[in-house]
């Protein structure tokens, strides 16, 4: 979903550590700020590699249960894949995030 959002082809799956992995890819932001016009921010204040380390790559299972909060009476859902969609759009369109990554 977000390379089709991005318009580039999808990768390989890797298992890596995004917070090392981008530890020095903030020369390579720049440049794509420059190259795309958009607002100058730090690729450091726009994610939180540690966090998304976190979320994305858990070295344990993860079981939830959501029944308790629908019995409750919280029974709205969010599609997760328009919600992100919906997002980087806004990015988009606050001149955070570039039209076109190619």
């Amino acid at each position: 979903m977000l390379a089709r959002w991005f318009g580039v082809p999808c990768g390989v799956p890797r298992d890596i550590k995004l917070a090392n992995w981008m530890a020095d890819k903030g020369p390579v932001w720049d440049r794509i700020v420059a190259r795309h016009q958009l607002q100058p921010r730090s690729l450091e204040s726009l994610a939180s590699w540690e966090f998304a380390d976190f979320v994305f790559a858990k070295q344990w299972d993860l079981l939830s249960d959501t029944g308790l909060l629908r019995r409750a009476g919280f029974n709205a859902c969010v599609d997760t894949t328009a919600m992100i969609e919906d997002q980087l759009d806004r990015y988009r369109d606050a001149g955070l995030l570039p039209r076109l990554m190619v």
